[in-house]
């Protein structure tokens, strides 16, 4: 498995790539590559594609972590690309996807998804909103909605629209890629919004019973201990 970062707030030591606010990884397994978030816009998006050697005709899933502009506002641009190929694309993401969100911080704000359904299914994208764990190819998941337990975990000030007035969003739509790998569970998260401590144990308790039942509960008691983490790997989000 291959993790690569392609867009981030910082490009590092590599001035050929375009950084700027947002996110988004391209996780390349044996038999599949998924790209892991757009990032805010699709143009630096394909300039980091064309630096980075990634050809967007091998990329057939996008996987959402969740739906701020950060994360999705270059998904439009990746469509017409793909599009012009002849590609459909496979989108996973939560049934919140597409419900309006605003950002109170540091004014008020719409911070959500900035495209509908119908501009982006003409662009050959194929929805999956699925709100349960699901299995997007041969171990590798969604985590589906994440229980918020800890409650030391922030979440931020987040709103949505019900009955004519603003009302609290928690971001149940905040999931993250699930990976099965020789050494354990990989989880690549977005902006965990849904507290990286949930995030884990979320994961630990779905996907490790699926393939080690029998050492389930000493594996759980380790990651209650030390959280189980053997790496991490940690990218900016101001979300």
């Amino acid at each position: 498995m291959k993790i690569t970062i392609v867009m981030d707030d910082y490009s590092g030591m590599m001035r050929e790539v375009v950084a700027h606010h947002g996110f988004s990884a391209l996780v390349e397994l044996e038999n599949t590559k998924i790209l892991v978030d757009t990032g805010a816009n699709g143009e630096d998006l394909l300039k980091n594609f064309e630096v980075l050697g990634i050809d967007i005709s091998e990329i057939n899933t996008v996987f959402l972590t969740h739906r701020h502009y950060d994360h999705t506002g270059g998904l439009k641009k990746f469509l017409e690309e793909r599009d012009k190929i002849g590609k459909k694309t496979f989108v996973v993401a939560h049934p919140d996807l597409f419900v309006p969100l605003f950002s109170s911080k540091p004014f008020l704000r719409e911070s959500g998804f900035p495209f509908t359904r119908e501009e982006l299914e003409s662009l050959g994208a194929v929805f999956l909103l699925v709100e349960e764990p699901f299995e997007m190819t041969s171990g590798v998941f969604s985590t589906g909605f994440v229980e918020r337990e800890e409650r030391y975990e922030r979440i931020g000030d987040y709103f949505r629209i019900a009955d004519g007035k603003l009302v609290k969003d928690n971001l149940p739509d905040d999931m993250s890629l699930v990976v099965k790998s020789e050494k354990g569970l990989v989880i690549v998260a977005g902006c965990s919004h849904a507290g990286i401590v949930n995030i884990v144990k979320h994961a630990s308790r779905v996907f490790i019973s699926r393939w080690d039942s029998e050492h389930r509960e000493t594996r759980i008691q380790s990651l209650q201990r030390e959280c189980f983490c053997h790496y991490r790997g940690i990218s900016p989000c101001g979300s």
